[in-house]
């Protein structure tokens, strides 16, 4: 018994944890199509996400909503950085006027300036933030501070870059995109540019394009596309850990 608690604790205190951010919910239902919601699709696929983490002793896993409610954009961040999480991955599904679009995309916290596109999708995604007062001036006591917080924002967003790299690799073949089209991108959502851990948001497909609507829909595609993104997981863990073994030597 006691081994079985001491064995329990392990692997709780070292597991690799990350956190799902279920899109919107709530009054804020994200896209519409047809009735369907984006809110409700993505938090399917996130509970399908956090049942599959939970089966492997490896990882620990936090929703940042468990159900149809409202959360608003600080909320989730301050849920995600309390945690003290490895990663976060926000779920949402895709919209357009040109109802043939289709197709997964996925972002993560940009570096460079984002192109035009990016940000009116990062901007509708945004809707709802509380508007923050001026920025203070930086002292010169917190320079060296401030040159550390860069330091590791960029080490942030390059491990975001790789995990959108393997969960992209991951997806199921007939959602990629043809060859000429981006679907890796950087964007200043406000949950992945304010955390203290890699992230990336993924756009799981197109509600407006009926074809993709009706797979969105399906439970067993929903499990399908849990499986990509646990796989994605997984792959960015074994990285982590190659990294921390060749620290060590």
């Amino acid at each position: 018994m006691l081994i079985s608690l001491l064995s329990l604790f392990l692997q709780t205190a070292f597991a690799f944890h990350v956190v799902i951010d279920p899109g919107h919910g709530g009054v804020d239902t994200g896209a519409v199509h047809n009735g369907s919601k984006e809110s409700e699709i993505v938090l399917a696929v996130s509970q399908k996400l956090a049942e599959i983490i939970k089966k492997d002793n490896r990882f620990a896993v936090t929703l940042t909503r468990h159900k149809e409610a409202f959360l608003s954009l600080e909320q989730r961040t301050e849920i995600a950085n309390k945690s003290k999480a490895d990663l976060l991955i926000s779920i949402h599904v895709n919209w357009s006027e040109d109802k043939s679009v289709k197709g997964k995309e996925i972002y993560f916290q940009n570096q460079l300036p984002p192109d035009e596109e990016s940000l009116y999708l990062a901007s509708r995604e945004n809707q709802g933030k509380k508007t923050s007062g001026p920025d203070k001036s930086m002292s010169a006591e917190s320079d060296m501070k401030a040159i550390i917080e860069d330091l590791n924002r960029n080490t942030r967003i390059q491990k975001s870059g790789l995990l959108s790299e393997f969960i992209e690799q991951s997806w199921p073949e007939e959602q990629n995109y043809k060859k000429h089209k981006t679907t890796i991108r950087q964007a200043p959502f406000y949950v992945i540019s304010n955390l203290n851990m890699p992230s990336c948001l993924v756009e799981l497909g197109f509600i407006s394009n009926a074809s993709e609507a009706e797979k969105l829909l399906n439970p067993e595609y929903q499990k399908k596309l849990a499986s990509a993104l646990y796989n994605g997981v997984i792959q960015f863990k074994e990285l982590v850990d190659k990294a921390a073994r060749q620290s060590l030597n």
